[in-house]
């Protein structure tokens, strides 16, 4: 645990269609998580905009088979975007990404949006 926080909330990348191992599944479901995240972050900035949000995203061999590599962004409220920066310590073990509301003030390229 590196601090408290008021939420967390955690979903596993789906990832039974990546048919590729090593360093292009890391690739692929660091893609894919990102892609989640932004678009989750983007959608809290419209809804709740006064509320910082941060998605950790991350990729780890499983703990019952380490040749099994598996990915996971985790959610995180209730802090303020420089706490957020500041907090996490994105060099550790399992973090690769942090991204925050902050970041995902627009959609991702390509993506229609109802306004």
């Amino acid at each position: 645990m590196t601090s408290y926080e008021r939420a967390v909330n955690g979903r596993a990348i789906p990832d039974l269609d990546i048919g590729v191992e090593g360093e292009e599944r890391v690739r692929t479901l660091l893609r894919r998580g990102a892609a989640f995240a932004w678009e989750a972050l983007f959608e809290a900035n419209r809804s709740l905009a006064e509320v910082p949000v941060a998605a950790l995203i991350s990729t780890s061999s499983a703990l019952m088979d380490p040749s099994i590599v598996a990915g996971n962004v985790t959610f995180v409220s209730g802090k303020s975007h420089a706490d957020f920066e500041e907090s996490f310590d994105t060099g550790q073990d399992g973090v690769v990404i942090l991204l925050t509301t902050k970041d995902c003030r627009v959609p991702l390229p390509g993506e229609a949006t109802t306004e």
